[in-house]
């Protein structure tokens, strides 16, 4: 089951109901209420960040980390505090050597004293043993603390990163194995919620389950964006609704689904959600499960609601 075509399609929108192809260039950046002076800091961190991570000095990189921010890589399990995202990075360039990195902003977003950047990024990568380099591009999302209260003014809180297609060997981004264990629904520890909160997670397992994709698309903001998982970002209601209503079509039978909070910041207007999810399907008699985390920020309507207003999924690697 697990290496059914039909995977990717059914999770992807499940990691995202549940919780620009080409990169353009920093000063075309869209931002939305951010200084000059802060938006330019973000960039300048950007390059001694790519810089530094190419070189491969972790400890230069790490001093960009708030002490507990939460790190959602594309298969590796959400990495939680600057320790674990030192061993992460450590061990990825025990197997790697960069040729080239390229991560560039297209969206800064001002959230009271966070601002959500969003990106893309392209890197030359050559994995040990291996001697051709192979090329990545992906999208990225970075939360910054732009009053942290330390040395630095502006700190990275949250990082979510995937790419734009499936990879042929996902496994080489996974440094911890052993955690497969821990990512059963019953792994998984939820931060309490809003009632609020609770209602429209309930609401959005109904409609993954039910596979209902106009309840789904309701649930986002007319100019929603959606980061999905091994694909392109989906813009705007009437993108959006066909996406997910053909997505919803597939044939599988869901038998359950979770989607537990991780972390949560409750914002003027705006809610900021770390959230994982496990769900459980069968296909022709054949059962399958997977897991998975996000990203997504959801805006205050003027009648009180809440809609999703930007999303990013990723899966984690279950394929050992």
């Amino acid at each position: 089951m697990k290496n059914l075509h039909l995977l990717p399609m059914v999770l992807s929108v499940i990691c995202i109901c549940l919780l620009s192809n080409s990169a353009q260039a920093q000063n075309n950046s869209k931002t939305t209420n951010v200084e000059k002076h802060i938006a330019q800091s973000i960039n300048n961190i950007n390059q001694h960040w790519q810089t530094n991570l190419q070189k491969g000095h972790v400890a230069k990189v790490l001093e960009h980390y708030a002490e507990k921010a939460i790190f959602m890589p594309e298969y590796q399990p959400t990495l939680n505090g600057a320790q674990q995202i030192k061993d992460y990075l450590t061990a990825l360039n025990k197997q790697r050597k960069f040729h080239q990195i390229n991560y560039q902003s297209t969206e800064m977003l001002k959230l009271g004293k966070y601002v959500l950047e969003i990106g893309n990024f392209d890197m030359d990568v050559q994995w040990l043993n291996h001697t051709s380099t192979k090329t990545y591009t992906g999208k990225y999302w970075r939360i910054w603390d732009t009053d942290s209260g330390v040395k630095k003014e502006l700190q990275i809180i949250g990082e979510a990163f995937g790419f734009y297609k499936h990879l042929e060997n996902p496994e080489l981004w996974v440094t911890d194995r052993k955690t497969r264990a821990g990512l059963s629904p019953s792994g998984f520890k939820a931060t309490d919620m809003s009632i609020e909160l609770q209602a429209y997670h309930s609401l959005g397992q109904k409609g993954v389950k039910q596979k209902d994709g106009e309840l789904r698309a309701k649930m986002y903001a007319q100019d929603a964006v959606f980061y999905p998982f091994a694909d392109t970002p989906k813009k705007g209601m009437e993108v959006l609704k066909p996406y997910l209503i053909q997505y919803s079509s597939h044939g599988a039978i869901i038998e359950s689904v979770k989607t537990y909070s991780h972390e949560v910041i409750y914002l003027d207007g705006f809610i900021l959600e770390f959230a994982k999810f496990a769900v459980a399907w069968t296909y022709d008699g054949v059962p399958g499960s997977a897991n998975g985390k996000g990203i997504s920020l959801r805006k205050r309507l003027e009648n009180g609601e809440l809609r999703f207003f930007r999303h990013i999924g990723m899966h984690n690697y279950d394929g050992y």
